[in-house]
């Protein structure tokens, strides 16, 4: 019973962000149909769950980058090394490794095709995603869209820098990698994320550097109400940083599970 209550203040404490959600009942539908697949790879997981790192040979001068997806995704997909093309996965249920490719400005990916030209059939590799990524030191977290790839389209990826200004300390950062905007609640801050867009929530320690952050996550249901997503208190650290991002969750349950990231400032090599 003190659950349920406890359930139903969280809700009523949302309702008033509802009017900000500028989209119809056909977001949560789309939503719906994201979690349920997840089911498709209820039973083998384990294969692509945390792909093999590319670019271990290359030297220090590299971009350094997590990629991930907020659902399972067996696709590989293809980038420039140099004069070949080489396949990278994104990770899913976890940060997985850190991959390596060679300094450039700009990082696409692309899909592998084949066309007739002059009678013949020749490989391609036709860009559908890409990241500005200019002069980035920093480690970084990229992640794949949650929409399908429109033909002729490049679509821009969204990431985030591990610089101190964009992930800072003794905070906890979540972004929004779902297709559509949801309602976060982090302790007592509550807004309206759209898609790729960043929050920011300091927290307090307890004792032994050891706190708590509530964090609720909420959309429109078919009746105007608030549906909850999801609703736990995640483990935040003192001098530590954390990251947290929406994903399906694993187990293909028709729900939302959030995966975190801890930092405490020596980055994975």
């Amino acid at each position: 019973m003190m659950h349920f209550k406890r359930h139903l203040r969280l809700l009523l404490s949302l309702l008033p962000l509802l009017c900000l959600l500028q989209f119809q009942v056909q977001a949560q539908t789309d939503l719906a149909d994201f979690m349920e697949a997840a089911k498709e790879f209820e039973d083998n997981k384990e294969a692509f769950e945390q792909p093999d790192a590319v670019g271990d040979g290359l030297g220090p001068d590299t971009l350094r980058f997590f990629f991930l997806s907020a659902k399972p995704v067996k696709r590989s997909y293809y980038y420039l090394e140099g004069e070949e093309y080489k396949t990278i996965q994104a990770a899913y249920n976890t940060f997985g490794n850190v991959h390596r490719v060679s300094a450039r400005s700009k990082l696409e990916l692309c899909e592998k095709t084949t066309q007739i030209v002059d009678g013949e059939e020749v490989v391609v590799y036709v860009p559908i995603f890409e990241l500005n990524v200019g002069n980035r030191t920093n480690l970084f977290a990229m992640f794949l869209p949650s929409v399908p790839p429109v033909e002729g389209k490049v679509i821009g990826l969204n990431a985030l820098d591990f610089s101190k200004e964009m992930f800072p300390y003794n905070q906890l950062t979540f972004i929004n990698i779902l297709p559509k905007p949801v309602m976060v609640m982090l302790e007592d801050q509550k807004t309206v994320l759209k898609p790729g867009q960043i929050m920011r929530s300091g927290y307090s320690i307890r004792r032994k550097g050891v706190g708590y952050l509530k964090v609720a996550l909420a959309v429109r249901d078919v009746d105007g109400g608030a549906k909850l997503l999801y609703n736990q208190r995640i483990a935040v650290y003192e001098d530590e940083r954390t990251i947290a991002i929406p994903i399906a969750d694993p187990w293909g349950a028709p729900e939302i599970e959030v995966l975190t990231y801890r930092d405490s400032g020596v980055e994975p090599r």
